[in-house]
């Protein structure tokens, strides 16, 4: 097992406040090159209560994960391990092909998921969230029997270097109350 954890580079980070966000994260490990660091939610857009992060490599991860287990992010003790499903012997031997391609597929998809959205938001509403950016479409997805909101919405850039600068640059942000957050779309 300590061979095959060795050549990850992708690290669980646990028992997060719930209030963290991916800034609290890349602070707190800035003493390591970070490639990635994302708190993961559930489609209300509520942590999960833990982030995974990729280091750029294998030695920033075994460094991050002996020196910073067990301090306080907030008032909780953080648990660091290898991510159970970035390891050799946890993965199918014929991956899918959409686990295989998902890292490479969203560093150039153009679409990014925008979640936790109020009620209220409208499909002009999300475009003008992007007003900085150049957006070919947004839309805000309906509930199929009842026209209503479903909570999240999909926005499509011009370029995946458009989307790439509008998710590192918006992230995060709070709208009527809520903590709406950005990220790839998995779905295309």
């Amino acid at each position: 097992m300590e061979a095959a954890t060795q050549q990850s580079k992708r690290v669980y980070v646990g028992n997060l406040p719930w209030t963290a966000t991916n800034d609290d994260i890349k602070k707190h490990f800035s003493s390591f090159k970070l490639l990635e660091a994302e708190v993961q939610r559930k489609l209300t857009g509520k942590s999960k209560g833990f982030a995974l992060i990729e280091f750029e490599t294998t030695n920033d991860a075994n460094n991050a994960i002996s020196t910073l287990n067990n301090t306080k992010i907030g008032e909780r003790d953080i648990v660091l391990r290898f991510d159970r499903l970035s390891l050799p012997e946890t993965r199918s031997k014929k991956p899918t092909a959409s686990a295989a391609s998902s890292a490479a597929s969203a560093a150039s998809s153009s679409r990014l998921f925008v979640g936790n959205l109020p009620w209220s938001v409208k499909d002009d509403v999300l475009k003008s969230f992007f007003s900085d950016y150049k957006v070919s479409a947004a839309y805000v997805q309906l509930s199929k029997g009842n026209s209503r909101s479903r909570g999240f919405g999909l926005v499509t850039f011009e370029s995946p270097s458009e989307a790439a600068r509008a998710l590192k640059e918006k992230g995060e942000f709070e709208y009527e109350g809520r903590q709406v957050f950005l990220k790839y779309d998995r779905r295309q």
